[in-house]
């Protein structure tokens, strides 16, 4: 809270690789703090398991669509729901991104 976003973001990135687990609502709101900046363009920097939280709508037809699609594949994807809108969202606009 107490963290500008330029050192939040750096925090974040640090995490990256270092084996730190999330659960589902630190990666919520961690999402959510980034995103109300603006949305990363560097989003290979970020931890995968944050990707999932990302609106992927916004990724589906852009330059990284690859980029974000191929992070949430590495993604620990059981920390969404089976069947959830999330996950049936990721599919479908994955299926867009690469064109299927």
């Amino acid at each position: 809270k107490d963290l500008n976003f330029a050192s939040f973001l750096l925090l974040v990135q640090a995490m990256k690789g270092k084996g730190a687990v999330f659960d589902k609502s630190q990666l919520s709101c961690m999402i959510y703090r980034i995103t109300s900046n603006r949305t990363p363009s560097a989003i290979d920097t970020l931890p995968v398991d944050a990707l999932l939280y990302f609106n992927s709508k916004d990724f589906r037809t852009s330059q990284n669509c690859k980029a974000f699609f191929q992070g949430v594949g590495k993604s620990n994807i059981n920390i969404l729901p089976k069947g959830s809108a999330r996950r049936r969202n990721l599919l479908n606009d994955a299926r867009i991104c690469l064109g299927i």
